[in-house]
């Protein structure tokens, strides 16, 4: 059986940067991920020009990000995060590290299924701690780089379903 209808759909979003993002330094902590390009947001829950996701219903929500980051000089054991983060309450909601061998590469967000409540907002944000390489450096977020929702709402809270027009 799959989910269909109102209640299951009409919240998720697909985003991607369409321009490098940098230079991003140590001292500049987390930066929101300017993820600029809608691809699909059917309910207008994503704005480009803040990069927030504002969740339109009440539920478990789930989010993915990928980001494609350069490193400028070459560093040596840097250390790139990145974070899934409701601005709204201050909580994250998944995080992950990376720890380049490469000047180039890409690295794997996906939060917790975890419940928000309507107007809570959502950014990527992504940090850089300088390894021991040469002074100065920093990183860049290059074009390609993603933010979405896996499942919007996962489960639907404060409404009314029709279970026979549900499953299919």
């Amino acid at each position: 059986l799959s989910v269909k209808g109102a209640g299951f759909s009409g919240f998720g979003f697909i985003a991607s940067s369409s321009a490098l993002q940098g230079p991003i330094e140590e001292t500049d902590g987390y930066v929101t991920a300017s993820i600029n390009t809608e691809i699909f947001d059917e309910n207008n829950s994503y704005d480009p020009t803040t990069f927030t996701y504002t969740v339109g219903k009440s539920g478990t929500h789930q989010f993915s990000a990928n980001v494609n980051y350069e490193l400028d000089p070459e560093d040596t054991l840097p250390l790139i995060s990145g974070r899934i983060r409701n601005i709204t309450t201050g909580q994250t909601l998944g995080t992950t590290a990376a720890d380049p061998l490469e000047i180039t590469g890409s690295f794997n967000i996906t939060s917790i299924p975890l419940n928000l409540s309507v107007n809570d907002e959502v950014q990527l944000q992504v940090a850089y701690e300088q390894g021991t390489g040469a002074s100065a450096l920093a990183i860049s977020i290059l074009s390609g780089s993603n933010f979405a929702t896996l499942e919007t709402p996962i489960n639907y809270e404060a409404g009314t379903i029709k279970i026979g027009e549900q499953f299919e």
